[in-house]
């Protein structure tokens, strides 16, 4: 009799997880194309689409050097949102499979853009102002809408099945609680990426002159 090795064991774990998180890992992998995406096209635009991106840098800058630690985070909550109650939406709706991957690519191109400026701008001033500022509280909110658009996903596709002829009489009762309450921990996550924005807008923003 052939025995089961651990390496087959592990493997084969492995490929269940993988198959357990197929839509988190195809979001996933959406961001990251659409966040290189951002990088490379703003290293070729034009000038439209360079000052495009440079405005919206300023209103960032400005808007931190003036405001108050509270102001500057609920700023950044309000920045997320739009994207966070369209995944909750469309996680309601048909259209949610095919829609809210669209959501991370907007926001993935919208990073790629903004942190590809600041290095082809300003190199390592730029970089080093994205590590220590952008990155962080961008880190944190992307895998907050990640795992929303994961859910939104998955209770598409379950509210799909459920109004379909041939889906059979479903309630979704239970699972949309499980759904909102899902969300409402994702939205606590996005508030500690917004106070960790004004945690380190008030530290670092005053070393950068652009």
């Amino acid at each position: 009799m052939r025995r089961t090795t651990f390496r087959e064991i592990r493997r084969s774990e492995i490929l269940e997880s993988i198959s357990a998180n197929k839509s988190l890992l195809f979001i996933l992998g959406v961001f990251i194309l659409s966040f290189f995406c951002g990088t490379v096209i703003i290293k070729s635009a034009n000038e439209t689409v360079s000052n495009f991106v440079g405005n919206l840098l300023d209103s960032y800058i400005s808007k931190r050097n003036v405001h108050s630690f509270i102001i500057i985070g609920f700023n950044s909550c309000l920045a997320v949102l739009p994207y966070f109650l369209s995944l909750f939406i469309l996680g309601c709706s048909v259209a949610g499979p095919v829609l809210s991957p669209i959501v991370i690519v907007l926001r993935g191109l919208g990073n790629g853009l903004i942190m590809g400026f600041l290095y082809k701008t300003y190199a390592l001033k730029g970089i080093t102002f994205s590590a220590l500022i952008i990155v962080p509280s961008s880190l944190v909110s992307a895998l907050a809408l990640i795992l929303c658009a994961r859910e939104s996903f998955s209770f598409s596709i379950m509210f799909v099945r459920a109004i379909l002829p041939r889906g059979g009489t479903v309630n979704l009762s239970n699972d949309f609680q499980i759904y909102c309450l899902r969300y409402l921990f994702l939205l606590v996550i996005l508030l500690v990426s917004s106070l960790i924005d004004a945690i380190l807008s008030i530290a670092f923003l005053r070393f950068f002159t652009f």
